[in-house]
């Protein structure tokens, strides 16, 4: 699985294995999320080609599924994928309404064919991603999001890259980690951590994205 053909599992193989888990995945995070009021999630990773836009996609869509109304978010301004996941256009997204150019938030909200299920592209690349994200825009498009949505799902560039990921990790309620079997490094991993907890994030947990399974373990 890549970036750039990330497979809907969770809508074309219902009864596979890894999606059975990502509904167990889901189950937990239910628990987590109603216990602490969260109505915003981040989704991340210590680096690339860990998963994480593959499991914000598809646990987006078991979300759906179950009943809730959801916004998938595609927070990464650098390398966006959402759009090509779920065969969207992206001439005007987050980074278009942050900028200003776009003015109508519901604008850059749009349809995917799943009931439920909605979806934010990253819009047409700005210059500055960071600034854009530590905005008091980015603040007013989560405020209005999680009054319209049951839960709002953003994905995001790894922990380690550049400082995207840790400013949206100071915005939401909680930041889930996506590691990856054989692909994540313990000495990114630690160094995520750090940082997450140098931005006063609520580390809600890490998501094990392995060859044949996903597992979500909470963070204690």
């Amino acid at each position: 699985m890549t970036n750039k053909d990330i497979p809907l599992m969770a809508l074309f193989a219902k009864h596979s294995l890894i999606v059975e888990q990502l509904r167990s995945v889901r189950a937990s995070l239910n628990y987590v999320t109603e216990e602490q009021g969260i109505k915003t999630i981040l989704f991340s990773s210590a680096e690339m080609n860990e998963g994480k836009s593959t499991v914000a996609a598809n646990l987006a869509v078991l979300y759906a599924e179950s009943g809730k109304r959801v916004l998938l978010v595609d927070g990464d301004l650098r390398n966006p994928s959402i759009h090509k996941t779920f065969e969207l256009v992206n001439k005007r997204g987050l980074s278009n309404w942050l900028s200003g150019e776009v003015q109508n938030l519901t604008d850059v909200i749009c349809k995917t064919g799943i009931h439920g299920l909605h979806v934010t592209t990253s819009g047409t690349f700005q210059r500055d991603p960071a600034t854009l994200l530590d905005s008091n825009k980015m603040n007013d498009f989560l405020f209005t999001a999680q009054k319209e949505f049951d839960i709002v799902m953003i994905d995001t560039t790894p922990m380690t890259a550049v400082s995207d990921a840790q400013i949206l990790s100071s915005k939401v309620d909680g930041t889930l980690i996506v590691i990856r079997e054989n692909v994540t490094k313990k000495k990114a991993l630690k160094k995520t951590i750090n940082l997450l907890q140098l931005s006063g994030s609520n580390l809600l947990g890490m998501i094990y994205n392995g060859s044949r399974k996903s597992v979500y373990t909470g963070y204690h």
